[in-house]
């Protein structure tokens, strides 16, 4: 965490998690803690961890998934939270595994989506960007 103008700066890491379905791509989302918003698997970079390697902790702790994750990220977006500001740098991540008991599988729900159903049911403008970029950014 670091202050920026007075506004203290949290650094996160989050992925989209991703399969492909027959000739498409389908998005995993997560629900917060209070199950009223839809969201991806993301949380602050641990000081030990890259960016990546945080990201791949989230998703097994808040989603119950494993995967390949794709590098370069598809981007960064921000939040206010926590009287601050979380900037979080989003990886795309293939799943390989999903885990049907997992830490906060009381917590959280989990839910395949098409790419422009999983784009509409998030808020943040960028990340629905980077959902919806999700497709080309694998073709390349």
């Amino acid at each position: 965490m670091d202050a920026q103008n007075g506004i203290t700066l949290y650094i996160q890491s989050g992925i989209i998690p991703f399969r492909r379905k027959d000739d498409h791509i389908e998005v995993l989302l997560i629900t917060n803690k209070k199950k009223d918003k839809w969201g991806i698997p993301k949380g602050l970079v641990e000081e030990r961890l890259s960016a990546s390697e945080s990201a791949q902790k989230e998703a097994f702790e808040e989603a119950g998934i494993y995967g390949r994750i794709y590098k370069p990220s598809l981007g960064k977006y921000s939040i206010r939270k926590w009287d601050g500001k979380c900037r979080i740098k989003v990886f795309a991540m293939e799943v390989a595994q999903i885990l049907d008991k997992w830490p906060e599988d009381i917590l959280r729900k989990r839910e395949w989506y098409t790419v422009e159903e999983a784009a509409g049911m998030v808020k943040n403008k960028k990340l629905q960007a980077m959902i919806q970029g999700l497709p080309e950014y694998l073709e390349d």
